[in-house]
């Protein structure tokens, strides 16, 4: 495997004040020398642990780093008590966007794309700090209904009540069908 940094990359990064101290340069060059086995063994951690891949023990791992644990503290009947790996990876990659995000609207709409991938969603600002967000989505089911309601999924703007509707049925369109819109026979007429 090869180093996705080297020692070279950081001692270009020192000032010009400092470069033509030969003590210096080689005080950096030994201390990066000493760390470098240790940033390989960061860098193939993604190798190793890959929140894509990765099952059992090392998605406990992942989940531990994050901050989360397969046993949540909520008692919903929708919830199973120890969370399939499918749903802890998507509950990792929910907690790490949230973890960055910066607070905005946007930002929020770019969680909501990277969480539900597959799905049609709204989000209306009604600038009342009420949120509406209706998600469209046919293969919602009972469990991620439950994580998204008790606030496991999206991050919650302090102060801000959010509204969800969630609809996992395709709504009725015309000369259109997707997963999202279908005709007369498989499409709902209207959400309650």
């Amino acid at each position: 495997m090869s180093k996705i940094i080297k020692i070279s990359d950081y001692l270009d990064l020192i000032t010009v004040q400092h470069a033509t101290q030969p003590n210096y340069i080689a005080y950096c060059t030994a201390f990066l020398d000493m760390i470098q086995a240790g940033c390989d063994v960061l860098y193939s951690f993604d190798t190793v642990f890959n929140l894509s891949t990765a099952t059992g023990d090392a998605l406990d791992k992942l989940a531990y780093i994050a901050g989360i644990s397969r046993v949540l503290p909520i008692d919903d009947p929708d919830i199973p008590s120890s969370l399939s790996d499918d749903m802890l990876r998507l509950l990792i990659r929910s907690k790490i966007k949230q973890n960055h995000w910066n607070g905005t609207l946007a930002g929020w709409m770019e969680i909501l794309q990277v969480i539900f991938p597959e799905s049609a969603f709204d989000v209306i600002d009604n600038q009342n700090m009420t949120v509406n967000v209706t998600i469209i989505d046919p293969s919602f089911d009972d469990e991620k209904i439950a994580l998204l309601m008790n606030g496991y999924l999206l991050p919650k703007p302090s102060g801000v009540r959010l509204v969800y509707t969630v609809i996992d049925s395709a709504l009725f369109g015309w000369d259109t069908n997707t997963a999202f819109i279908k005709g007369w026979d498989e499409g709902e007429w209207a959400t309650t």
